[in-house]
């Protein structure tokens, strides 16, 4: 399936983008392309990026992957039916089921960014997500930037009709139980980095945008556990957003 995607893409003018070695969230955090975005350059890339998620659930209710492949494309500027592309993209892998789009904003709040996104949907599982953003890391998009982002395990079980295999993968085996000692520990270990953030916060971009990564992966596990209370876990977003702004401005 990677492959003749990659021969898709490649045909639209698109190079192929090594993954983030860094445990990201999202393929969407990858420090290439922040770096491209904020500052305002073409980009055509493509890449597949292993994403980390062992605290984005809500407990007893919706328990993703803990690890899972995004197959990410960034097309910027970008001028056109977003949704046109991304049809071609998935007839090219040989999907032939009908396929529901279900209109949703996008948004990050520890990326402080947003975007017009749709969910590509098949038999009511989400395969695939298209987003248009208008603001990413705090700063408006001077041009419109297309991300398509492919989840490519599902798109194989949807293909080979193992609909159940799918909902079998999202069991109470994710749970994580974060307790209140944990969460302290988390806590100093936040306030470490940020001090460490703050005195090399004049470095070369990547350093900073990799203690940014560690932020967010430490809020996570903050903010899902709900041990603290909210104006406190808001207090540390509003801290992490500051950064990604600072980081931002130097790299200007």
């Amino acid at each position: 399936m990677k492959i003749r995607l990659d021969k898709f893409w490649l045909l639209h003018d698109c190079l192929e983008l090594k993954p983030c070695m860094k445990r990201v969230g999202a393929a969407t955090f990858h420090p290439k392309t922040v770096k491209h975005i904020i500052n305002n350059s073409n980009l055509n890339f493509y890449f597949l990026q292993p994403t980390y998620r062992p605290h984005d659930s809500n407990f007893d209710l919706n328990h993703k992957y803990q690890k899972h492949l995004q197959y990410q494309v960034l097309i910027h500027p970008f001028y056109g039916l977003p949704g046109h592309l991304c049809f071609k993209s998935l007839q090219k892998i040989g999907l032939t089921k009908k396929i529901t789009m279900k209109k949703s904003h996008w948004e990050n709040t520890t990326l402080n960014a947003w975007g017009l996104g749709w969910e590509c949907l098949i038999d009511s599982i989400e395969v695939c997500q298209i987003t248009v953003f208008h603001q990413i890391c705090g700063l408006k998009a001077k041009h419109p930037m297309l991300e398509i982002t492919y989840g490519l395990e599902r798109l194989e079980l949807v293909m080979i009709n193992k609909r159940r295999l799918v909902n079998r993968l999202e069991i109470p085996d994710c749970y994580i139980n974060t307790n209140l000692l944990e969460c302290c520990n988390a806590l100093v270990y936040y306030l470490k980095i940020k001090q460490q953030l703050r005195n090399h916060v004049n470095h070369n971009f990547y350093s900073n945008y990799f203690m940014f990564l560690k932020l967010i992966e430490i809020y996570n596990r903050i903010s899902t556990s709900r041990k603290l209370k909210q104006p406190l876990t808001r207090c540390i977003l509003n801290e992490i957003q500051d950064k990604i702004r600072i980081i931002v401005k130097v790299s200007q």
